[in-house]
């Protein structure tokens, strides 16, 4: 600590720190455009002009370390009056558009214009115009607005890992934009409209949508990926909107954009651009939500038929009477019976769920065809166990069949930000993918990692070596039919590579969603309860009474009887062989309330955004329903009490969890020789862009996946 003076105020502050980030914490703002405090300094825009003693003129704050003694001062004429001139040449060539300006309202040229602007211009010369840049669905550019502030060129090289904008030109004739005309292909653009302090990066979604001030905001958790990223959803009331007066129900509440909140041990301050736009997928098909219960009945080829029925006690009765006589002529198959979900479910939609299923007798659970063979026994074979923030500590990296920058993209900017501090040692065993960073392909046979665990591979040498060496396995291992062989290797080979010393444990398992981490946290194995993967694989065909759970696509049902189908949408193309399903409205997971644990077992709760539509319910509060019709001394049971009692680690909100460690003995000469049959299966990605029910629904990720995974160019 050092003892410094701003504004004739003693305080102590750490070392190594600048002038604006003392002035930080000690409370007093200090105005800036360039400056961002995940990303390098610039010094660019001149705005943080503070007066230092013994100084001849102003320096720029966010560039000056701090030293012994120091006297600042923030607010003295001769600091007001730079600041001035500053702000008055940044406008010079800025055009007069707030009107039309997306950023009106939450701009900080704005509001340091008000501050330290002029009430009159002595330009009298003409504005310097600059071409727009065309730079896919996602940002949208105005380039005359632009301070060049290169907040925008610092992100794409330092956090996105991509080259793409630059500095063209010298002088009055500087440009900010691509080096080509090229779209910007990388998952984390939507971030550039929230670090460009003016108005030349805005939304193309949200273009001419609203003002902020229009919006109600509601503080809650990104399902669409397993790492829990915390957001802000910014919804809109609809209810006086012309345009609804012709619907046949009113849509109340609209979702117009998502924002990041800022939370250090996840995501920080960014967000992937699917967690940010896929949410018009829900918004988009609430017109085509299921609207009431339907009864689906195909006859012959093209002749269907839809009934629509009422929610009400009766149809309740009658629903679980056509239930016990359908399931009576399938008795002694109770392999053929189950229940196929979709990846985003809350805790207790899983939890009454699965009640639903032993109730009956039946533990067939499959999550969209896959399965995701984990032991749950402990949270240490299927969770993120050293956490996303150990990985800034990490000096070696082993990726097995996972690329965070399409599985966690939160996740990979740590993993970025950790290559570029500390230069860290990164190796890949898989099929060959694009990575931010530069990676040691080991290939895609996993004889490598034997190699690794006998000690035969030259990079055993270098893992011990390492102080703090993490190994992730994507979670798609889960779904080979070795899994546990492969598992297991992993697991020999984190302990005789020292990954589970002084309480530092680097086995990690990443999951892409939240119904896998949620269903290990409740202690579900998925493997030996999911029969209808077996049969479906061994091409059984035979009626099928199974329970659909928000799941919007599969292969298992061309030629089945699915009995009850829950869904958020009635989009389902794969009914169509279907004998009779009854399809009943349910809430999405954006409007209820709920607890998902994400993949390094980190509780939270989410919060409902947006209305439910007038018909749809609760899936937890109609199999609640379901269970007492049947069982009546049920009713006392399943309450929410009833879940805490039974997974108490729910209480642990926003609290990261204990981990469990055992103190492993592993001989020092180890030369037993380790034999797997390991399957030549070949795990492929999915696409990052639609990889669930709500993004696969979406306008924009449509067009994001076009442009990510193509050689799409102007000149093409």
């Amino acid at each position: 600590m050092i003892e410094i003076f701003i504004n004739n105020n003693k305080i102590l502050v750490e070392k190594n720190l600048t002038v604006l980030q003392a002035c930080e914490q000690a409370n007093i703002n200090v105005p800036r455009f360039c400056y961002h405090e995940q990303l390098s300094v610039a010094g660019n825009c001149r705005m943080c002009l503070v007066e230092i003693e013994k100084s001849p003129k102003p320096v720029a704050s966010c560039a000056m370390p701090l030293t012994p003694g120091m006297a600042i001062f923030t607010d003295t004429p001769l600091v007001k009056k730079a600041r001035e001139a500053v702000l008055e040449f940044l406008l010079i060539n800025h055009p007069l558009d707030c009107p039309i300006c997306d950023q009106g309202g939450e701009c900080d040229l704005q509001d340091l214009t008000l501050n330290y602007g002029s009430d009159r211009s002595r330009f009298f010369e003409i504005k310097h115009g600059v071409e727009d840049k065309e730079c896919g669905p996602i940002v949208k550019t105005i380039m005359t607005r632009c301070i060049h502030c290169t907040r925008c060129v610092r992100f794409l090289s330092e956090i996105a890992g991509v080259e793409l904008f630059g500095a063209l030109g010298r002088g009055e004739l500087m440009e900010i934009g691509p080096f080509f005309s090229k779209y910007l292909k990388t998952e984390l653009s939507g971030n550039l409209v929230d670090l460009c302090p003016v108005g030349a990066l805005t939304s193309k979604p949200y273009a001419f949508l609203s003002r902020n001030w229009e919006l109600k905001k509601i503080e809650t958790i990104d399902y669409l990926d397993a790492a829990g990223s915390n957001i802000v959803i910014h919804t809109r009331n609809n209810t006086t909107s012309k345009k609804n007066l012709g619907n046949k129900f009113l849509i109340k509440d609209q979702i117009l954009r998502v924002l990041p909140k800022l939370n250090y041990s996840i995501n920080e301050h960014f967000l992937s651009d699917k967690s940010r736009y896929a949410l018009d997928g829900l918004f988009f098909n609430r017109t085509s939500q299921l609207v009431v219960p339907t009864e689906h009945y195909t006859a012959g080829v093209c002749v269907k038929r839809y009934t629509n029925i009422e929610w009400s006690k009766k149809f309740l009765i009658d629903f679980l009477y056509v239930f016990n006589r359908e399931i009576q002529n399938v008795e002694g198959k109770q392999n053929l019976i189950g229940g196929v979900i979709g990846k985003l479910l809350s805790i207790e939609e899983i939890y009454f769920f699965f009640k639903f299923l032993k109730l009956f007798g039946y533990r067939n659970i499959l999550i969209e065809d896959s399965l995701y063979n984990f032991n749950v026994d402990l949270p240490l074979f299927y969770q993120f166990n050293s956490g996303f923030q150990e990985v800034e500590k990490s000096d070696f990296l082993l990726l097995l069949y996972t690329n965070p920058r399409f599985d966690s993209a939160v996740l990979n900017i740590k993993i970025r930000k950790q290559f570029l501090n500390k230069d860290l040692f990164v190796a890949y065993c898989g099929t060959f993918q694009e990575f931010t960073y530069p990676v040691y392909h080991i290939g895609q046979s996993f004889k490598n990692l034997i190699k690794l665990v006998e000690g035969k591979h030259f990079l055993a040498q270098k893992i011990r070596s390492a102080k703090f060496p993490l190994v992730i396995l994507g979670a798609e291992i889960g779904a080979r039919i070795d899994s546990i062989a492969i598992q297991l290797l992993c697991n020999f080979f984190a302990k005789k590579s020292f990954l589970f010393l002084n309480n530092f444990i680097g086995y990690n398992i990443l999951h892409k969603n939240f119904s896998n981490s949620n269903f290990c946290d409740l202690g579900i194995s998925l493997n030996s309860y999911s029969n209808l993967y077996k049969l479906n694989s061994q091409k059984i065909v035979e009626k099928n009474y199974s329970w659909i759970f928000n799941n919007n696509e599969s292969s298992l049902f061309s030629k089945e009887n699915v009995f009850c189908n829950l869904q958020s949408f009635n989009k389902n193309t794969f009914f169509n062989n279907l004998n009779k399903t009854i399809t009943l409205p349910i809430n999405t997971v954006y409007e209820r309330n709920g607890y998902c644990s994400n993949t390094e077992g980190f509780i939270q709760k989410s919060f409902k955004s947006i209305s439910p539509l007038p018909n749809s319910r609760n899936s937890d509060d109609f199999f609640k329903t379901i269970l007492i019709l049947q069982d009546q001394s049920l009713k006392t049971k399943l309450t929410f009490k009833t879940l805490i009692f039974e997974n108490p680690f729910l209480t642990e909100t926003s609290v990261k969890r204990k981990k469990f460690s055992n103190k492993f003995k592993v001989k020092k000469n180890f030369t037993k020789k380790i034999f797997f049959i390991l399957q030549n299966q070949q795990i492929t990605l999915k696409q990052f862009f639609m990889a669930d029910s709500i993004s696969k629904n979406s306008k924009i990720m449509s067009e994001c996946n076009l442009f990510l995974n193509q050689n799409i160019n102007f000149n093409s």
